[in-house]
């Protein structure tokens, strides 16, 4: 009499898939980590601060020259997707791109980020700031 080993096939085929989605999501994520750390160096910063949960948000608002309260939205469900959003929109504004190139960072981060980040854009500062890292005065 033959074993069966359809339990085991099962088991050695639910653990590859888990393997392979575990490695797609690992290279996403450095397809995105990577090129917002360069462009957080395009805007005047230090790369690691792109790295850093919770900060990485701070310093993006300080780049686009938003207010800093901004940070606490992430902390609520629906609102964080508002806010990241509202922030990545203007970073693009700050790098000379508009509302469609702000749909595709949403969309397709792993593809539009490394645009910003390997092209020529160029950073324009907020008004009120003297350097890109400082941040503009509340008015």
């Amino acid at each position: 009499m033959m074993p069966d080993i359809s339990a085991q096939l099962l088991g050695a085929s639910f653990g590859f898939l888990i393997s392979m989605l575990l490695g797609v999501f690992f290279i996403l994520i450095v397809l995105v980590i990577i090129p917002l750390c360069i462009i957080f160096k395009k805007a005047g910063r230090q790369w690691w601060e792109a790295i850093i949960p919770f900060y990485n948000i701070y310093v993006l608002t300080v780049i686009t020259g938003q207010p800093w309260w901004i940070v606490f939205g992430i902390f609520f469900p629906v609102l964080q997707w508002l806010v990241s959003i509202f922030l990545y929109y203007h970073m693009c504004k700050r790098f000379g791109y508009g509302v469609p190139f702000t749909v595709g960072v949403i969309l397709l981060p792993f593809i539009f980020l490394p645009i910003i980040a390997f092209g020529d854009a160029v950073y324009t500062a907020p008004e009120g700031a003297s350097t890109p890292s400082e941040t503009p005065s509340v008015k």
